[in-house]
């Protein structure tokens, strides 16, 4: 658990080791998140994926990279709440000048 996600869900890593991952983010299931980090496990293929994460008090886009190292599941994951604001707001105002 790195800093950014200890800020965001307001956890130190001490509080969250041991615990499973849906301990911790419930809505993670819902997500799809459990589902396309098991195929990056069966399969070794690298996941690159955009989603809208609703719960545990967040409301997010997140961009996430899963990759499968040996027996590890490796995940970046970046908070682009900003950026997808952003589209829809330019998605509107073209569609107001056209």
């Amino acid at each position: 658990l790195n800093t950014f996600t200890q800020q965001l869900v307001g956890r130190t890593a001490a509080a969250v080791v041991g615990r499973r991952y849906t301990e911790i983010f419930p809505s993670a299931t819902a997500a799809g998140l459990l589902e396309r980090f098991g195929q990056v496990m069966l399969t070794g293929a690298t996941a690159d994926f955009e989603y809208w994460y609703e719960g545990e008090g967040l409301h997010h886009w997140f961009r996430s990279i899963a990759v499968r190292q040996g027996d590890l599941l490796l995940v970046t994951t970046e908070d682009i709440t900003a950026r997808k604001q952003a589209e829809a707001d330019l998605a509107k105002q073209t569609a107001r000048l056209r």
